[in-house]
């Protein structure tokens, strides 16, 4: 297990609160999400490095500086902008 995967398996089992996950990169949120059932997007917030996993609807995009969101196979990217609601159940 390389050091970042340790980190994000971390983050994973010992960070949630509520469907908020303590992410260190974008990457990582977008990993969180590949591995969270029902999680089609994700949008990570870089000041806190909170993560929130996101349904395939729901949610509405909202401009904001701080965020990065995208979607779970990386094809899409959206920087600048979070998704707001339609998180996915928690853990």
């Amino acid at each position: 297990m390389k050091k970042n995967e340790m980190k994000l398996v971390v983050s994973l089992c010992s960070a949630a609160l509520g469907c908020h996950i303590y992410a260190y990169t974008y990457e990582d949120c977008r990993t969180i999400c590949q591995l969270t059932p029902g999680c089609e997007f994700w949008d990570f917030e870089t000041t806190t490095l909170g993560c929130w996993t996101k349904m395939a609807t729901g949610w509405t995009m909202r401009a904001r500086d701080i965020n990065i969101s995208g979607d779970k196979a990386g094809n899409v990217l959206w920087e600048g902008y979070e998704l707001y609601k339609g998180d996915t159940s928690c853990f």
